[in-house]
């Protein structure tokens, strides 16, 4: 089982509101961790980006980095979420991030005070955001200025269920589809609308039929608004996109064929009037982080699992993280060096109790082979 002083600070973290949107529970996040970094000799600095999000950066002045440990404060559960508190059922941890990924900034701290005195602490950069559920669509450029030149890069990431670490993920494009048609009474003048709610769907049809698992595209609709009343011909309708993709020949196929849905349309009035209009809009992007990124980090890894006596893999996964961002610098990244259990971005969401250890002595192991061949 973890020490009390680390599943105290990992209690007094989940128990804290960090959804993405609360930016005053995140101060108070990045108020617990700074004493605990500085206690380390790390300075710390916040550095504002849009929207009022702020980046934690912990360094030795002067010296210049060779690895990057990242991780991010926000969650996924809003402030009016039901779950909010962290609780222990046998051999589980359960709570909001306990794994993604409170528990891993746990778990990074614990590994810096058990390495410090055995390894040079000032080759060390921590970068912590508290955008990174929405994409790190704020901090992204401050994340990617801060790694440039740093080689390696560690991600506190959970690990996966059956303990492996993600050695490649998929590319993310968010995008909203809107549609603007013509309002008219739904009784009186039926006749005269055009509905932007039936365009919608006709072009959702089309763009979901887009999905080619064999290729790990996928394109999923997550939120759909529109109309003002039910006897009113919707006149606004609108659709957030969700696309996966791997290869970027797939993702500028389908950035083709969402121009060409969003020009075509389907819906015209009954007095054969003004078609509708549609328009995209980019919500977040980050770039496919491919497996050649993460292929510097293997010898060290696999040496590592050696000593440790772990048996564990490295895969594939169709989510994002920073090192999606990251990977653009030339850095050599791996992810899921944080803490594993099940339930992420659910109210299941909860951390194997064994897994606490397991991660320590790993990331112990991993990280003196990084520096050492960094020196």
């Amino acid at each position: 089982m973890m020490d009390q002083k680390w599943l105290q600070l990992l209690q007094k973290m989940v128990d804290i509101n960090s959804g993405t949107g609360n930016l005053a529970g995140s101060e108070k996040i990045r108020q617990l961790l700074v004493p605990e970094f500085e206690s380390l000799g790390f300075q710390t600095r916040v550095e504002t980006v849009q929207e009022n999000h702020r980046v934690l950066i912990c360094d030795f002045p002067g010296e210049k980095p060779q690895l990057a440990l990242v991780g991010h404060i926000d969650t996924v559960f809003p402030s009016h979420s039901p779950f909010q508190k962290m609780r222990i059922e046998g051999d589980r941890v359960i709570g909001p991030g306990v794994i993604d990924m409170k528990g891993g900034i746990v778990l990074l701290l614990h590994l810096l005070h058990t390495l410090k005195g055995s390894i040079d602490l000032g080759k060390i950069r921590i970068l912590l955001n508290d955008d990174e559920e929405i994409g790190s669509r704020y901090s992204k450029n401050l994340f990617k200025e801060l790694a440039a030149g740093v080689p390696f890069g560690l991600v506190f990431e959970p690990g996966l269920p059956d303990r492996s670490l993600v050695s490649s993920e998929s590319g993310v494009l968010r995008m909203e589809l809107k549609v603007k048609g013509v309002p008219a009474h739904a009784g009186l003048e039926h006749e005269k609308g055009v509905n932007a709610g039936l365009e919608l769907a006709h072009k959702l049809v089309k763009l979901s039929a887009l999905t080619d698992y064999s290729k790990g595209l996928t394109l999923s609709v997550g939120t759909l608004q529109g109309g003002t009343a039910v006897n009113v011909v919707c006149e606004n309708a609108s659709a957030e996109l969700d696309i996966r993709y791997v290869q970027n020949e797939d993702l500028e196929y389908i950035q083709k064929e969402l121009e060409k849905v969003r020009r075509e349309m389907t819906v015209r009035s009954a007095e054969g009037g003004v078609p509708p209009t549609a328009e995209l809009e980019t919500l977040a992007h980050l770039p496919s982080f491919p497996q050649t990124s993460a292929q510097g980090l293997f010898p060290f890894l696999h040496d590592a699992l050696d000593e440790t006596g772990q048996d564990i893999r490295c895969q594939h996964v169709g989510y994002g993280s920073d090192a999606n961002h990251l990977a653009q610098t030339g850095m050599s990244l791996l992810v899921g060096l944080g803490l594993y259990g099940g339930g992420m971005h659910t109210h299941d969401e909860f951390m194997s109790v064994a897994s606490y250890e397991q991660r320590l002595k790993l990331g112990q192991a991993l990280i003196k082979r990084i520096l050492k061949a960094a020196s």
